[in-house]
């Protein structure tokens, strides 16, 4: 278990905002720690995505129809399931964000919305790739 010592001023804080949002400090820290680390491995992975559309005609050139693995610009692996990279990825690495996808012709998947109807208070859409 890791702790944490807090600026006296920060825990007062934390304590009135737990207090108002009916949480413990633990429950409200672990939260936003969360939900920050959450967003941090989305922004990395929007980074590579970015590197992988500059590095696009390489790549394909190189691994067109396969998928593969890459953090920091660098090819990680190459297989051609996505899910066997995958799960090979993960054990190796855990849960850090590595940008896994097929090298298709076109390096950004379109996405079309061809119908989308309210069932059981939940939308269901129809996509088309």
């Amino acid at each position: 278990m890791l702790t944490v010592t807090l600026q006296p001023d920060l825990e007062r804080q934390l304590a009135v905002e737990a207090e108002r949002s009916h949480q413990t400090v633990d429950g409200l820290i672990n939260a936003w720690l969360k939900e920050q680390l959450w967003r941090e491995w989305h922004r990395q992975i929007e980074e590579e995505s970015v590197r992988y559309q500059q590095m696009h005609p390489q790549l394909y050139e190189q691994y067109a129809g396969k998928c593969i693995a890459m953090k920091d610009g660098v090819v990680l692996d190459v297989d051609d399931d996505l899910i066997r990279l995958h799960d090979r990825i993960r054990a190796k690495y855990g849960d850090v964000a590595i940008l896994m996808t097929p090298v298709t012709e076109n390096p950004v998947w379109e996405f079309q919305i061809i119908s989308v109807k309210f069932v059981d208070n939940i939308y269901e859409s129809q996509i088309q790739l």
